[in-house]
Order: C-alpha cells, then structure tokens, then sequence
C-alpha cells in the first residue's frame, strides 16, 4: 500500500494560517464600527459598508449631471430623515466625514466662541486645499491669536463708516452693471448670467480693497490684467503672473498709507489695504506676503459669496415678475 508523505508545516505558517480569518474578522469589525456606530449620533442616510455615502452621493449627481454637486447633497439633506437641520455624509476613505447644517441657529451655536474655543472652532483640515488658492497666511486658514491679529489689521477698513464712502463708485458700477443686462434684454440674445455678476463683482471688490477700477464690465481691451489672472486662476502658471502683477500695488498701497492724509486732515485712500498697512512701519517680506495672501482671499473668497448671492436674488426677483 502506497503511504503519500507532506512535509511537515513550519509553526509560522501554521499561524499565519489561522491568523487570516482573526485579522479578516478584526477589520470586518473595524469597518462596521466607523460605518454604522461611530457618528451613530448623527442624522444620515443609510450608508454602504464599503462606500459610506459615496455610492448615494454619486447616484444623486448622475441624475443631474449638469448641476453642482453640492445640489446633490442639498437634495440628499433634505431627504435625510429627521435631521433637524443638520445631516452627517461619510465620505471615507476620500476625504473627511462631512457634516451639513442648513439651520441658522444650529451654525450659529457652532461658531460662536465658548469655553473650548475662545475665537470660535478651528478650521477645518480641509480648508488646506484652499492654500492654492488663497495663500500660506491667509486669514481664513489661521487660528486663535494668529488670527486675531490678522483680523485685527483691517477693523478700521471694515468699519461701516469707511465703507460707505465707496457707496458713489458702488452706486455708479450698479448702474454699469443695469446698463449691460438692459443691452442683453434689448438684443434678444441669451446669456449665462454668472457673467456679469462675477463682472461687478469684481469691479466692486477692486474699489472696496484697492480702490482701483478693474473696468471688469468694459470689454477684454480693457480689464484689468489682475481679473484676466483670477478669471483663470485655476491654472497654477498664473499664479506669479497674479503675485506679480499684485506686489507693485501693495507697495504703493504702503507707501500711500503712511502718506494718506490730505491738508484738510481727509484720508487719501480709504481701500482695505491702504487702512491695513498703515500698521506697518516697514514692509518686510513676511508682510509682503500676509498682503498678498489678503488679496486673494477677499477677491477669489468674497468674489464667489457676492457673485452666487447676486445671481440667486436676480433669479428670484425674475422668477417672481
């Protein structure tokens, strides 16, 4: 009688063996857990083992390929059963668990400063893609004492009495702005209205921050070579075409803004840099750059709220006549 022989199994591998379905299990534990009972607490749609919320989020974005994602995940809030105004969105492993608020008073208990947090909660992880974008020192990126002191610099700018005092040039790019829809409705010719909201808005931000005309609305001859660089911001290549074309005003915002004071004790130039820098004695490259960095921010953040707010309150009102 034949006798088959196997070489006996080394103790390791035999360990190995058993281990697999112990780490199989272990990580099979893990997944439930982050999927179904970590943020249990939160108001959320049922999410997939594997793609949490993705595979929902995904299917909601192909039914209207043509709208913004964020509609997506604004139908997706609405539909999340008892949210009471905020729903949780389990994006892993792409990014970060995702927390929507749609109630005013649920934002403003989470902003607002307490014990934990003395200047309101820290930015989140994300806001780092924004660096791009906005800069290093960016004021909406810092946190704490950094950021007060950031904000600090532009109190007197922000202030409502320094503000109005563009109300005029405001008043007169209104018009401006009346003027070129009136020019589309008398044509016939259909148009993209986020055009000439994102126009104006940049007209407007040039005169509040730099108190220079960007003349946004006055044809591709021309605006200002600062918004044909934001205008395709998304190109990296052009983002030292932008620095560049930017750090020669900053300087002369400096320069204006320890010489802004006229014989009759009126000021000169009341644009958010000029009264920012007059803090500065000297214009060191740190400082060069914090300037910079402000710039980008209230042109490309400011930009996208005014303009998306323009264009929803003219929709509303066309919607209502």
């Amino acid at each position: 009688m034949s006798v088959a022989l196997f070489q006996t199994a080394s103790p390791l591998l035999i360990i190995c063996a058993a281990s697999v379905p112990l780490l199989v299990f272990f990580l099979y534990s893990r997944l439930k857990f982050y999927r179904f009972h970590q943020f249990s607490h939160f108001p959320q749609a049922l999410p997939d083992l594997f793609f949490g919320h993705l595979k929902i989020v995904n299917e909601t974005i192909a039914e209207e390929p043509s709208r913004h994602h964020d509609h997506a995940l604004w139908q997706l809030f609405r539909s999340t059963p008892r949210n009471g105004g905020i729903a949780l969105f389990d994006l892993r492993p792409i990014q970060y668990p995702l927390v929507l608020i749609g109630s005013h008073e649920i934002a403003e208990q989470i902003s607002k400063a307490s014990a934990m947090f003395k200047y309101s909660v820290p930015k989140s992880p994300t806001a780092n893609m924004l660096i791009p974008i906005v800069g290093k020192k960016s004021i909406i990126l810092t946190n704490d004492e950094t950021w007060k002191h950031g904000r600090k610099k532009f109190n007197a700018a922000f202030a409502p009495s320094n503000l109005v005092t563009f109300m005029p040039k405001i008043l007169d790019k209104t018009m401006e702005f009346l003027a070129l829809l009136d020019g589309y409705v008398e044509s016939g010719e259909k148009f993209c209205l986020a055009e000439p909201c994102i126009q104006v808005t940049f007209d407007i931000i040039g005169l509040a921050v730099l108190n220079i005309d960007f003349k946004s609305m006055q044809g591709q001859d021309k605006v200002s070579v600062i918004v044909r660089a934001f205008r395709h911001y998304r190109r990296i290549a052009l983002v030292k075409t932008l620095t560049a074309s930017l750090t020669p005003i900053v300087k002369e915002k400096f320069d204006m803004a320890h010489n802004n004071i006229r014989l009759d004790n009126k000021v000169v130039d009341r644009s958010v840099m000029a009264m920012g820098l007059r803090q500065r004695n000297v214009l060191m490259l740190l400082n060069l750059s914090s300037s910079l960095d402000t710039i980008l921010q209230l042109s490309y953040c400011n930009g996208q709220s005014m303009n998306s707010l323009g264009r929803h309150a003219l929709s509303r009102r066309c919607a209502r006549s």
